[in-house]
């Protein structure tokens, strides 16, 4: 509303009109310079917006859009937060657009890799969300690998060493150091235990959220125990005293779970919220961890993959004991059956990717401990259900996602240090690593920026 030469101009509507089509025609023709910086900044919005149709490839068919779809006289009328959606809406449009572009780009591009399987997911995309957490600090250098891996660029801390030669006790055709540090995560039969430590860390935060829940379970340092060795031992422990293949031999140790959840009592109907579909089962879980291999430059997600493949191995391992017990093969031995008291024996196997993306089961478990946590809170707090719930599921794809994205920021970090075999051009007479200007920077940077207390971050 404003006066313009005397005249009150104001965007009334009239009974027999359409208000939604022509509420701001009375404005417009006004002339006046508010009414002017209006249709300039509706005309800039649209073309943001038909930009972005461009780069999503929606050009040619735009999807209905409640704000764009009315014509400039009309733009907003009765739309709360009007230009809040109008900007979410671009945005979406460009996150479809940067997704096409990447799927555009050869498999084994690094960008593609690190975007189109972990693009929406919201347990790698915690990594920008905010500062690190408390409980899960980052060194300088962790967060600098973290942040150029997610976003699929070379890592700086790789570049003196691209090519030379990893150590490794297996035999592997990639047994050298690559710009991006793929070679050095799954490198196969490497020393210092750190794919077990990685696998841990993973383990673990599962652990210690689901002991914040209240949830009981075997497995990870805050299980009771802390380890699920022993659960099938009346079915295998005979077997470990033959002499038997080494194939066979690997199936009984890969027949131990990392997990076991006591359900019956997480996951219930409270105030709006429905029960959980896992409530009241006692599944078997499994952490696994997936690593940068040629399995990112296929169309499937690799953690989607990996998850099936593994629940499908856990029933085989079972079947092919039983036939070692000498039970015949096309029917459930005792230790089928006893596989399948554990949630009609669907293992969860949750799959950390190699960008902090997760498998489904993940988020299933996290659901279900939001969903605990969230009931506690309302019953002392007068707080929304759903509101409640999601602010955990948040907090726990912040943990967990922040854990992931550190753990294999240290592996590569302590595999760099301890595998690379550094050649003549990075060794100096007397052995000693000659300096880069990497290493110069590096120094002028922490002189100038020391840490200050273990949760520094750069």
């Amino acid at each position: 509303m404003e006066t313009q030469g005397g005249t009150l101009v104001s965007c009334s509507e009239d009974k027999d009109s359409k208000p939604e089509e022509q509420c701001w025609t009375t404005f417009f023709a006004s002339g006046c310079r508010m009414a002017r910086e209006m249709q300039e900044e509706i005309a800039r919005t649209r073309r943001l917006r038909d930009e972005a149709l461009e780069s999503a490839g929606l050009a040619a068919n735009p999807p209905q859009s409640a704000v764009f779809d009315r014509p400039d006289e009309g733009l907003g009328y009765r739309i709360g937060k009007v230009q809040k959606r109008a900007f979410d809406e671009i945005k979406g449009l460009r996150a479809k657009g940067l997704e096409r572009r990447a799927g555009n780009l050869p498999p084994e591009d690094q960008r593609r890799m690190a975007s189109v399987f972990s693009a929406n997911d919201r347990f790698a995309n915690s990594f920008g969300e905010g500062a690190p957490l408390r409980s899960t600090p980052f060194s300088n250098d962790e967060f600098r690998v973290a942040a150029q891996s997610r976003f699929g660029v070379p890592l700086t801390c790789l570049k003196p060493f691209i090519n030379q030669p990893l150590k490794s006790n297996a035999s592997a055709p990639d047994k050298f150091v690559d710009a991006f540090g793929n070679n050095i995560k799954k490198l196969v039969g490497a020393e210092g235990g750190g794919t077990t430590a990685n696998h841990n860390s993973f383990m673990n935060v599962i652990s210690a959220w689901c002991r914040r829940a209240q949830i009981p379970h075997r497995g990870g340092t805050s299980g009771t125990p802390r380890t699920c060795k022993g659960m099938f031992s009346a079915y295998t422990q005979a077997l470990h005293d033959l002499d038997l293949p080494e194939e066979d031999i690997r199936v009984l140790n890969k027949i131990i779970p990392d997990f076991l959840f006591d359900l019956q009592g997480a996951g219930e109907a409270f105030e709006d919220m429905k029960q959980m579909g896992l409530s009241g089962e006692q599944p078997l879980g499994e952490a696994k961890t997936k690593a940068p291999n040629s399995d990112y430059h296929k169309d499937e997600p690799p953690v989607a993959a990996r998850q099936a493949e593994v629940a499908r191995d856990y029933l085989k391992r079972a079947a092919r004991i039983d036939e070692l017990n000498g039970h015949p093969p096309g029917s459930d031995g005792q230790m089928v059956t006893a596989l399948k008291r554990y949630n009609g024996g669907r293992v969860l196997v949750f799959v950390m990717g190699a960008f902090a993306e997760m498998s489904g089961d993940v988020s299933r478990i996290c659901d279900i401990i939001a969903h605990d946590l969230a009931r506690t809170h309302v019953s002392y707090y007068n707080d929304d259900a759903k509101r409640t719930k999601g602010m955990y599921r948040k907090r726990i794809q912040k943990a967990w996602g922040h854990t992931a994205h550190r753990g294999w920021a240290r592996l590569l970090l302590d595999r760099a240090r301890d595998l690379i075999i550094h050649g003549p051009a990075h060794r100096g007479a007397n052995g000693a690593a000659m300096p880069t200007d990497e290493d110069d920077q590096d120094g002028h940077f922490f002189y100038n920026h020391p840490e200050r207390g273990v949760y520094f971050a750069a």
